[in-house]
């Protein structure tokens, strides 16, 4: 039911219904595609330059949910931080694990995916500025051209939008390219080191970052412990006593630096 009011009004009868969403399901999927990606852009821009746009664009929905779907497919870089460099992780990790055994089997390894050469910042901020931006432009656009219609036709006047309502993506996919950029300049001044090795030392230093944070913070914890008035005796001395020992592990993690945990053989950590 859901279906036939919003994508398909005319289709009556669940038979037509079925057919209908299985062939725009398999219309969208094949358009996450990268192969079609420029083609889908102009053919978007077409519509939404055309003088009745919003008439074009009620007759070729499913070409709006087939970019809709590509963007959803492509946009991480449009996430936070955490979850962008997640996702970039493991895409080029199985871009890797494709030219390993390409490699293995005594072929040319494919574009990016070689792990010796490839530097995975240049290649975010490639990704970034031709692929990802672009298409996020053209939604940017759309979804103005869509607010302003319904502006048009309803009676009742209405603010316009600020850009960065419709458009709340940018300063995310800006802050992630300047991360990119810093990782690019430290990759270009470490004296040729192997980008794979570089990925592995940010992710140590990460990870010791991330202890220190954490100690840090039991630390400023023990201290207001201390500050509390009211305490006894026996707490106020166990409280100095785990404020001395996490002390002693913040100056010895600090120095240690972030690659020492993997000096160990015996244990590893």
């Amino acid at each position: 039911m859901l279906v036939n009011m919003l994508i398909y009004p005319h289709a009556h009868t669940h038979v037509h219904t079925t057919r209908v969403v299985r062939s725009l399901v398999i219309e969208m999927v094949l358009a996450t595609d990268m192969s079609s990606h420029f083609d889908q852009l102009k053919h978007m821009r077409q519509l939404m330059s055309s003088p009745d746009a919003i008439v074009q664009m009620e007759k070729g929905r499913s070409k709006v949910f087939c970019l809709l779907l590509h963007m959803a497919d492509i946009s991480h870089p449009g996430k936070e931080w955490e979850t962008h460099h997640e996702f970039t992780n493991r895409l080029v990790e199985e871009f890797f694990r494709q030219g390993d055994q390409e490699m293995q089997l005594g072929r040319i390894c494919s574009p990016l995916c070689n792990r010796n050469t490839t530097s995975v910042p240049e290649c975010q901020l490639g990704f970034i500025d031709y692929i990802v931006s672009p298409s996020f432009d053209v939604c940017g656009d759309l979804l103005e051209l869509l607010v302003s219609g319904d502006s048009l036709a309803n009676t009742v006047p209405c603010s316009p939008l600020k850009r960065e309502v419709l458009r709340p993506w940018e300063e995310t996919i800006n802050s992630n390219k300047r991360a990119w950029r810093m990782r690019a300049k430290k990759m270009s001044e470490g004296g040729g080191t192997k980008p794979q090795q570089n990925a592995e030392r940010e992710e140590e230093e990460l990870k010791a970052e991330k202890k220190r944070s954490t100690i840090e913070t039991h630390r400023v914890s023990t201290m207001e412990t201390l500050r509390t008035p009211g305490g006894s005796e026996t707490t106020t001395i166990m409280t100095r006593e785990m404020h001395r020992v996490v002390t002693d592990i913040a100056t010895v993690v600090t120095k240690a630096g972030p690659s020492s945990s993997s000096n160990n053989p015996t244990t590893g950590r």
